[in-house]
């Protein structure tokens, strides 16, 4: 399968990311509605082995399904959605690994619309406690509301 590690790309184009389709073929990107796949080889530090990691993609034109080492992490639908992905500690090791995403485009560009910085795997930040009386100034623009937990 596609998503699976010991599959063989090595005959696939190669590509620049983060780019829409139309990007990557000079502007004619007419009636490239459909799916592709994207696979990159990522090198994982020996001290992350075995650890929670996150992987931050970016947003995709329209649909995804995202792989980590052949394993689904998730999907998402619609182009103005982050996609943010948890990689469970049982998949990661040190060394090769391969992240392959599948997109699909129903109408439009499709791609990747990410800022290439805003393509990463990171380990994750810890989670933040608030209380309901603090001053709502602790939140910062850009926040991620779903890391946070109320006590």
């Amino acid at each position: 399968e596609l998503t699976r590690p010991e599959y063989d790309d090595s005959q696939w184009e190669k590509v620049d990311n983060p780019y829409l389709w139309g990007q990557q073929l000079g502007g004619e990107w007419w009636g490239l509605n459909g799916a592709v796949m994207y696979r990159r080889t990522v090198i994982i530090p020996d001290e992350w082995e075995g650890r929670d990691l996150r992987l931050r993609l970016g947003i995709t034109d329209d649909r995804d399904d995202t792989y980590f080492n052949g394993e689904r992490l998730g999907g998402t639908r619609g182009n103005r959605r982050e996609r943010n992905y948890d990689i469970p500690g049982g998949l990661v090791r040190a060394g090769r690994n391969v992240v392959a995403v599948r997109i699909w485009s129903s109408q439009g560009e499709g791609g990747f619309r990410a800022d290439p910085e805003r393509m990463r795997i990171e380990l994750p930040e810890p989670i933040r406690l608030y209380r309901s009386d603090w001053d709502y100034e602790y939140f910062f623009a850009g926040d991620e509301p779903y890391r946070f937990r109320k006590w």
